[in-house]
């Protein structure tokens, strides 16, 4: 009888032709550029047992369509899903703890996110250039967002930013050219240079009074923009 798998190591499947892959139950880690460049790969369902799933895993994986993730799984590194050009949704799993920056960066097909409620910061590139990403569901207890999370989605049409950031940094939300409407929470002392840039149908801003700073083409090319309060 073989010994349980326990680990995926590094670039075990790097540019490989692989189709389909039934990964064990037992398995804890799917190691750095394990699955990378494995542009035939269709879907994966990632065992309950694995808690983490280290940078570029899976990224470039084109021709990934469906990802199965189980409670269980505390981190997603680096660049984990980037550039799967064809995953159009993605249920992230309440256990989740760490989501790391670049982690579905260019899922262009991407359509929906909930951010977990154990995921309290949000690093950069997370979801940049997602451009059919339309809805993203954060929730009050995210402290940090930080820059470029959300830069070049241009289907997002609005979204609902935590009550507990103090801060909206740079390229945030530039490119976002479908947001119609923003709501800066109470707290919020600064706003980032480019943060808003070029979101071409924006309308509507309100910004609190405990903002102290706004940096340096925040709203340039925000030529909608008619109202703020």
């Amino acid at each position: 009888k073989g010994k349980q798998v326990l680990g995926i190591s590094e670039s075990a499947f790097k540019n490989s032709d692989v189709e389909v892959v039934n990964l064990p139950k037992g398995l804890v880690s799917i190691k750095t550029k394990a699955f990378l460049n494995a542009k035939n790969l269709k879907e994966i369902d990632i065992p309950s047992t694995v808690e983490e799933i280290r940078g570029s895993a899976f990224e470039n994986c084109t021709s990934l369509t469906n990802v199965v993730l189980h409670e269980g799984l505390r981190e997603i590194r680096a660049s984990a899903f980037k550039n799967n050009v064809n995953l159009v949704n993605i249920d992230l799993p309440n256990s989740l703890e760490y989501l790391g920056a670049s982690a579905f960066s260019h899922c262009s097909s991407l359509t929906e996110i909930t951010i977990p409620k154990n995921v309290i910061e949000i690093n950069g590139q997370t979801f940049e250039y997602c451009t059919s990403l339309r809805t993203v569901n954060l929730h009050d207890d995210i402290i940090s967002i930080h820059g470029e999370v959300f830069i070049g989605d241009s289907s997002l049409t609005n979204i609902k930013l935590p009550s507990k950031i103090t801060e909206v940094r740079g390229n945030t939300f530039e490119g976002c050219s479908s947001l119609t409407s923003i709501i800066i929470p109470e707290g919020v002392t600064r706003i980032g240079g480019h943060a808003f840039h070029g979101c071409t149908s924006l309308s509507y801003v309100s910004i609190p009074s405990t903002v102290t700073e706004i940096g340096s083409s925040a709203f340039r090319q925000c030529n909608s923009l008619r109202t703020i309060k």
